[in-house]
């Protein structure tokens, strides 16, 4: 039997540093599968009005854990609904791959958009319905 998730996160963006500002965050992931694995991106555009403007991207994910070669495991939890049948012990696993300098703060310099990997594994095995992790990027000015 296939179990789908219809829709993974949910992002918000952040604060801007005087010459830099977020301009756009934007998740593509398709349907999740518990037969096959998923992957999709998380792109971060980031706007500076000078090229040698530098900022620091944070990431604020409640529970994101380091996994490996830099890469963050993140648990997504159901929204659940009155009439819903999703239950509190169903989560998804996601890795956002080589996203670990985030949660101490990316340096960047001038305008850049960034891609993470978001792959979701097979036979994680959960009801039907929605799952999110609300995700926070700040961008603070960077220190000497």
């Amino acid at each position: 039997m296939i179990k789908q998730i219809v829709t993974l996160a949910l992002i918000m963006a952040g604060f801007a540093q005087a010459g830099c500002v977020i301009q756009q965050t934007q998740l593509t992931l398709p349907d999740y599968s518990a037969l096959q694995d998923v992957a999709g991106s998380l792109d971060v555009v980031v706007r500076c009005d000078s090229a040698l403007d530098e900022a620091t991207l944070m990431l604020l994910a409640p529970g994101a854990q380091r996994s490996g070669a830099d890469h963050l495991l993140l648990t997504l939890e159901p929204l659940t609904l009155p009439e819903s049948s999703l239950s509190r012990s169903d989560t998804v696993q996601v890795t956002l791959v080589s996203a670990g300098p985030l949660l101490g703060g990316l340096r960047l310099t001038g305008s850049q958009t960034l891609r993470f990997t978001v792959r979701a594994a097979r036979n994680q095995w959960v009801t039907t319905g929605f799952y999110a992790l609300p995700l926070t990027f700040s961008l603070g000015q960077s220190l000497p």
